[in-house]
């Protein structure tokens, strides 16, 4: 039983580790590839979301639409009414087929509220001020007409007029008249004069019976001058209008009555000008031959004309500079055409009609509105229809919505506003087409991405080869077209690849001619190691037998004789062994140990004071660690350089010192210097000052040598006067 359990946890040990190790894997896998893979994530993401967007879009139009198709029309509908309830507009909806076009010529129109008033009246000219006086004229009534700019930096100048009368005038029927236009100060009238000597505006007036020209000037305000004299700059700016029939300046007329301000209005430039409003009314019956109730719907058939004349500080004669003929046309301000585009974004057909009992009397129709003004646009034209090709896929068709509504308790006029064919509103349409756009914007996005992705895994997945040496039979990949940055990237890795690839194809190359050139040399050399050790072979067997028998007849008690014999014997043997004259020399057989060194060298000096050797320092002592006779060559070669280099006459100095480190043994003689930069050439094999044939340079190559064997050193070094030789030692440590 607890075998058994032993092997049954041992199962799922293993298999934890199993997994353990599957998962690690993963997880590195997925590390590696993180970028890949959240780039995948989102690129499935992002498409579904829109996709599920349009899903949905489509199925709660398609479940709502019939409500809210009818719910946007009745909004519609509900702010075209409001803005026919406003008083600017009330006469549109009064008179509709009056106000209906967007552009039409001067001609007297009704109003239902009344506009006219004097500016300074006997109630208000005590706090009366001109700089704060503000009026406008009616929207409704009010075209503008355009003209080039008179002054630098404007677009146009714009003259906005106003020809209107009260339909239900119980003080009798009145035209009344309003004109704004730009100008410079005004220049007044005095009467008796000529018109042409002061600002004035030319007025005609014409119906099918009678024509009118008037000339309305302006004067000093009266009742300014007469109560007020000494306040005169409450009322700069501010006249009284005057109205003169044809040319003549000494007929004023009653019939013309009014005033005129002037103020200042910022422009869309952004520019202060000065502007002139006037506002007179006429009486009526200058055109009509009947003046009674009832009259002032004759007064719909005047037709206006102006002319407006400037006077400046250059001029002697004021000059026409604005003329409105009775043909041109100018743009209202407020018209049921304006109204229904800015109110009707949706362009479904509008009908207004007078309600008379049972049957209703249409005065006027949307469709009577140009096409090209009340067409939508061809956004919205290609959303529409976008949206129909879509919806239509989920087999789904929309009826026709309409929405009623009465413009008000005080008229009997029915607004109706229809439309079918439109599957979704405006608003959602362009949504829709937005949204498809990116749609497919995001899907072609996402496949260039894609390629680009998965190239750029192939280049760099090569690239990690070549960087890494992993491998240099690798098939290169075909670089890109284009002039884009994957493009030109893929180029580059490309050139430096291939340019990796020659080098390292010119470097096997290479390595393999060098390889077979060294295999050559070293044939060669071995050919002659082995003539050379043949040589060496047999001098040493012939030099060897001769010294044997030499060191037998010398008497022991000659120490000098049988210490150079020594130093044959170790010499021919090395060479005997050796494979070369170099490594004969490096490999002489010593026999070091730690002895008096300072007694060596002190007795070596003694030996040699006769040839001008001196010893400077103790005679015993010192103890380091070498071989007499591998020292006593070492001497040789040194004082052998020494003794042909000195100044003659001049001594050689042999020095002995103890360091914390080493024992410093200094050999120095006067004489010619060491050439600079080559202190350490003097010790290599076959550099020689010697200029006899047949010398080898061995000497100091051979010094150096027995110096290594003995784990010393030497080096050489110029002084003041000469040069000196330094040997390091090892000491014996206390």
């Amino acid at each position: 039983m607890i075998a058994f359990n032993q092997s049954l946890a041992l199962d799922m040990f293993g298999k934890r580790s199993n997994n353990t190790k599957h998962q690690s894997k993963l997880w590195r896998v997925l590390q590696r590839r993180s970028f890949t893979i959240v780039f995948l994530l989102i690129a499935i993401l992002l498409p579904t979301i829109i996709l599920v967007a349009i899903v949905d879009f489509v199925s709660t139009a398609k479940s709502k639409d019939a409500e809210v198709h009818s719910a946007a029309l009745r909004s519609e509908l509900s702010q075209f009414a409001l803005a026919l309830r406003d008083d600017e507009s009330a006469a549109i909806a009064a008179f509709p087929d009056i106000y209906a076009s967007s552009q039409r010529s001067l001609r007297a129109v009704p109003v239902v509220t009344p506009f006219f008033k004097y500016f300074l009246k006997r109630d208000n000219a005590k706090s009366f001020d001109a700089r704060n006086l503000q009026w406008a004229a009616p929207a409704a009534c009010s075209l503008d007409f355009s003209f080039p700019p008179s002054i630098k930096g404007e677009t146009e100048d714009t003259a906005r007029i106003c020809l209107g009368y009260l339909s239900d005038d119980l003080a009798g029927p009145y035209l009344y008249f309003s004109l704004r236009y730009p100008t410079n100060r005004i220049t007044r009238h005095s009467q008796g004069t000529d018109f042409f000597n002061a600002d004035h505006v030319e007025l005609n007036l014409k119906n099918s019976k009678k024509k009118v020209r008037l000339q309305l000037v302006y004067e000093p305000a009266t009742l300014a001058l007469d109560r007020y004299p000494s306040q005169p700059q409450r009322f700069v700016g501010l006249h009284e209008v005057t109205g003169y029939f044809g040319d003549d300046p000494r007929r004023p007329t009653r019939a013309v009555s009014g005033q005129a301000f002037e103020h200042a209005i910022r422009t869309g430039s952004g520019q202060e000008r000065t502007y002139v409003t006037l506002l007179v009314r006429i009486d009526s019956s200058l055109l009509l031959d009947s003046v009674a109730s009832g009259a002032g719907s004759e007064l719909q058939n005047v037709r206006g004309a102006v002319g407006i004349y400037v006077k400046d500080s250059v001029q002697r004669k004021a000059s026409l500079l604005y003329d409105i003929p009775y043909d041109r046309s100018g743009v209202a301000l407020m018209s049921l055409e304006k109204l229904y585009i800015a109110n009707v974004p949706s362009k479904a057909l509008l009908t207004l009609s007078i309600q008379n009992g049972e049957n209703n009397n249409e005065v006027w129709r949307s469709d009577s509105i140009p096409e090209e003004v009340r067409k939508p646009s061809g956004f919205q034209i290609a959303s529409d229809n976008w949206a129909k090709l879509i919806v239509s896929w989920f087999g789904y068709k929309s009826q026709e919505a309409n929405a009623s509504q009465n413009l008000g308790k005080s008229t009997n006029m029915l607004a109706t506003l229809r439309q079918s064919g439109v599957l979704l509103p405006d608003v959602a349409t362009r949504s829709f087409l937005y949204l498809t756009v990116a749609l497919g914007l995001i899907i072609v996005a996402i496949s260039y991405w894609t390629y680009s992705l998965f190239y750029l895994r192939r280049v760099s997945k090569i690239s990690y080869l070549f960087a890494s040496w992993k491998t240099v039979d690798v098939q290169l990949f075909k670089p890109a077209e284009g002039n884009n940055e994957i493009s030109m990237l893929s180029r580059v890795i490309y050139l430096l690849i291939s340019r990796s690839h020659s080098r390292s194809e010119r470097l096997q190359r290479r390595i393999q001619r060098e390889r077979n050139e060294q295999i050559e040399r070293n044939r060669v050399e071995q050919e002659h190691v082995r003539n050379r050790k043949a040589i060496l072979d047999a001098i040493g067997h012939e030099i060897k037998s001769p010294l044997q028998s030499l060191s037998i007849q010398i008497h022991k008690d000659n120490v000098a004789a049988n210490r150079h014999v020594q130093r044959m014997m170790r010499a021919v043997y090395a060479l005997d062994l050796a494979t070369s004259v170099e490594s004969g020399l490096q490999a002489s057989m010593m026999v070091s140990n730690y002895q008096d060194v300072a007694n060596y060298v002190s007795a070596f000096a003694k030996n040699t004071a006769a040839e001008g050797v001196i010893f400077d320092g103790q005679d015993s002592g010192v103890i380091a660690y070498f071989d007499p006779i591998a020292l006593d060559t070492v001497f040789d070669h040194i004082l052998s350089n020494a003794y042909r280099l000195r100044t003659a006459g001049t001594e050689i100095t042999i020095s002995l010192k103890k360091t914390l480190s080493a024992v410093q043994i200094e050999i120095c003689n006067d004489g010619p210097k060491i050439e600079d930069g080559k202190e350490e050439a003097i010790f290599m094999l076959g550099v020689s000052s010697k200029t006899e044939n047949g010398n080898l340079g061995q000497g100091l190559f051979a010094a150096r040598a027995q110096m290594v064997g003995m784990k010393g050193s030497i080096r050489a070094e110029n002084r003041t006067n000469g040069v000196a030789f330094i040997l390091y030692l090892m000491s014996k440590q206390d």
